[in-house]
């Protein structure tokens, strides 16, 4: 394949970019928030489309007793559902391991 070639495709937008809100809103609704949010790092096209999503999927693995990644944890879930573009919440799951008191859920 000569450069010439490769430089034309890759100048080239992708198809999933060229697609609409509500088409790219229905396939980062099927991601974790995590990867979801991870996507807006693609290109400009993509730099807000995470805050479109209208299921959110949160999960905490840990492998001990972690304050701090409780409390980053905490402020990440806060972060997407305030960005959150979405009229309405069709699904929200929360897994975690850690037993969460009233306080570390308060609004800042």
């Amino acid at each position: 394949m000569d450069s010439e070639l490769l430089e034309k495709q890759y100048k080239r937008e992708d198809i999933i970019s060229r697609m609409p809100d509500d088409v790219l809103s229905h396939i980062i609704s099927r991601l974790e928030a995590k990867d979801a949010v991870k996507t807006c790092v693609l290109s400009t096209r993509w730099k807000n489309v995470w805050t479109l999503s209208y299921n959110f999927f949160f999960n905490l693995a840990t492998d001990g007793n972690e304050r701090n990644r409780r409390t980053l944890f905490v402020n990440f879930v806060k972060l997407v559902l305030r960005r959150s573009r979405s009229k309405s919440i069709q699904k929200f799951h929360l897994k975690t391991h850690y037993h969460f008191q009233e306080s570390d859920a308060a609004v800042s």
